[in-house]
C-alpha cells in the first residue's frame, strides 16, 4: 500500500482499515494493517488483526509467523493500546489510541480520540479519515464525507479520501458519487483491487452490468484472491443475462421467455465460458437455442465464443440471429461489425458500426468500436474524433486513451501519445498493447532503453 512506502503507519492503517470495510473477509488487508500496528507498537492491535487474517486463511505462515514475533515484543514490555503515549500534544499517540478504540470496537471513544487529533492538528488527513471509517461504521455516513471531503480540499490526491467517501456514498445508496469517487481514486493508485471491486459494485447498483463485469475483472486481475469480486462477478454476469433474456424475449415470441430447461443449458454454457471450456460452452449454448430458438443472449454468448476460436464467419452469423431477434441493440452491430472486419468485408463492418452509433449514441463502447475500426483503416481523423467521444462519455475507458494515444503517435505527437498510453497503462497494467504501442513511441523519440523496456514486457504479457 502507498502509504506503508511512504512510512506513514497512520495513513496506512486508515487505509487498510477502509479497505476492510469493503472486503471484510480479505486475510492480507487484516495482515498488512496487523504490520502497521505493530510497527507503531500497538500489539495488541495488532495480535487481534494476525488473529483474523489466521482465521480467515489458516494455511499462510507468514500470519502465523508475524503473531509470534509481535507477542514476543508485547512481552518484552510493549504498551497496550490503552496505555499508548501519555503527551497529549502528540497527535500520532493520540490518533494511535483512536485506531485502538475503533479496533476493540469502542467508536465514541474512537471518535473522541480522532477529534482530539484533529483539535490538535486541523490538517492532519489521518485523523479525519479515522475519524470518517468509525463514522460509516455508526452509520453517520454525511459527518463521514464531511470529514472526508476537508481532506480533499486540503489534499486534492489523497486516495484513501476519495475511497472513503465512495464508501460513504454507496452506504447511502448514491452510486453515481460512488463511482466517481471511486474513479478518482483509481486515477491516482490504479493497482489497488478494493477500489475496482467497489466501483464495480456501485455500477452494478446502476444496473450498468457491463461496466461492473469490467471493475471485478481487474478487482480480480490484481487480487485474484478476493472472494467477493469473484462473486460480484458472478452475479453481474448472471443479472446481465437475465436482462438479455428478458428483453429477448419481449421482442422474439408471445410466449415471453425462455423454458427452464434451456436457461438450465445456457448457465451450465455460461460456467463452462467462465472456466474457458469453449467447446463445452459452446455445445450448451447450442442445446439452449434448440429448446428456444428466440433465445437471443445465447446466441450472443456463443457468437463471442466463436470470435475466440477465429470462426468469424459463425460469429457473424450468430450476432445476425441475435439482431433478427431483436433489431434494436446497438452493441450487437458493433461485435458484428467487428467481426467483419475480421473477415475484410468492411463495407459491412461499416455499416455496423454506423447503426450501433446511431441506436446507442451515450454508449462509449459503440464508439471505441467504430474508432477501433476507423484507426485500422487509416481514417485517424474520424477515429480521433470517436476516441474523444469516448473520453467525453467515460473518462476512464482504457480504449479511448489507447486509441486515441495511437492516433497522436502517427501524427507525431509522441509527448501526448506517451500520456495517453500511461494512462491507458494506468488502468489496465497487465495491457500489452498498450506496452507495445508506447515502446514505439520510445523508439520514435529516440529513447531506446525504455523501449526496449516496454517492448519486453508487452513480449512477457503476450506469453502469459
Amino acid at each position: 500500500m502507498a502509504w506503508h512506502a511512504k512510512g506513514d503507519a497512520g495513513q496506512a492503517i486508515t487505509a487498510y482499515s477502509a479497505a476492510i470495510e469493503i472486503d471484510p473477509k480479505d486475510a492480507l488487508n487484516y495482515y498488512g494493517r496487523g504490520i502497521e500496528r505493530a510497527d507503531s507498537k500497538d500489539y495488541e492491535g495488532a495480535i487481534a488483526d494476525f488473529d483474523q487474517a489466521i482465521r480467515l486463511n489458516p494455511d499462510n505462515p507468514d500470519y502465523a509467523t508475524a503473531r509470534e514475533a509481535t507477542v514476543a515484543a508485547l512481552k518484552k514490555g510493549g504498551a497496550a493500546p490503552d496505555a499508548v503515549g501519555s503527551d497529549p500534544k502528540n497527535v500520532k499517540t493520540v490518533i494511535d489510541r483512536g485506531d485502538a478504540f475503533y479496533k476493540k470496537g469502542k467508536y465514541d471513544r474512537a471518535i473522541a480520540e480522532y477529534s482530539r487529533a484533529i483539535a490538535l492538528d486541523p490538517k492532519r488527513a489521518s485523523a479525519f479519515i479515522g475519524r470518517g471509517i468509525v463514522l460509516v461504521d455508526k452509520g453517520k455516513y454525511d459527518a463521514a464525507i464531511d470529514d472526508y471531503s476537508k481532506v480533499i480540499a486540503l489534499y486534492p490526491t489523497n486516495h484513501d479520501a476519495y475511497l472513503g467517501r465512495a464508501v460513504a456514498w454507496t452506504k447511502k445508496k448514491e452510486a453515481d458519487r460512488a463511482i466517481a469517487d471511486f474513479s478518482r481514486a483509481i486515477e491516482i493508485d490504479a493497482g489497488y483491487a478494493p477500489t475496482y471491486f467497489g466501483r464495480g459494485s456501485a455500477w452494478f447498483a446502476r444496473g450498468d452490468f457491463d461496466k461492473a463485469i469490467a471493475d471485478y475483472d481487474q478487482a480480480l486481475k490484481l487480487d485474484p484472491k478476493m472472494s467477493l469480486a469473484r462473486k460480484g462477478r458472478k452475479l453481474a454476469l448472471a443479472a446481465r443475462a437475465k436482462t438479455a433474456a428478458k428483453i429477448a424475449g419481449q421482442q422474439a415470441t408471445p410466449a415471453g421467455s425462455a423454458p427452464p430447461a434451456a436457461w438450465a443449458a445456457f448457465n451450465r454454457g455460461r460456467a463452462l465460458d467462465n472456466k474457458n471450456d469453449y467447446d463445452g460452452a459452446i455445445a450448451q449454448y447450442g442445446r439452449a437455442i434448440a429448446l428456444f430458438p428466440t433465445f437471443r443472449d445465447a446466441y450472443v454468448a456463443r457468437a463471442f465464443l466463436w470470435e475466440t476460436k477465429g470462426d468469424y464467419t459463425r460469429a457473424v452469423a450468430d450476432f445476425s440471429q441475435a439482431i433478427a431477434i431483436n433489431p434494436d441493440i446497438g452493441v450487437t452491430y458493433s461485435d458484428r461489425g467487428r467481426n467483419l472486419s475480421y473477415q475484410g468485408d468492411y463495407d459491412g463492418a461499416s455499416a455496423d458500426y454506423e447503426k450501433a452509433v446511431r441506436l446507442d449514441p451515450t454508449n462509449p463502447r459503440t464508439y471505441a468500436g467504430r474508432g477501433t475500426f476507423r484507426m485500422k483503416r487509416h481514417e485517424d481523423t474520424g477515429a480521433l474524433s470517436d476516441f474523444e467521444t469516448v473520453l467525453r462519455l467515460d473518462r476512464n475507458n482504457v480504449f479511448g486513451y489507447f486509441g486515441r494515444g495511437t492516433i497522436r503517435a502517427r501524427k507525431a505527437d509522441y509527448d501526448g501519445a506517451i500520456a495517453d498510453l500511461n494512462q491507458a497503462i494506468k488502468l489496465r497494467p497487465n495491457f500489452a498493447a498498450a506496452y507495445k504501442s508506447r515502446s514505439e513511441v520510445w523508439e520514435a523519440k529516440g529513447d531506446r532503453k525504455r523501449a526496449e523496456a516496454d517492448r519486453k514486457r508487452a513480449l512477457r504479457l503476450w506469453a502469459e
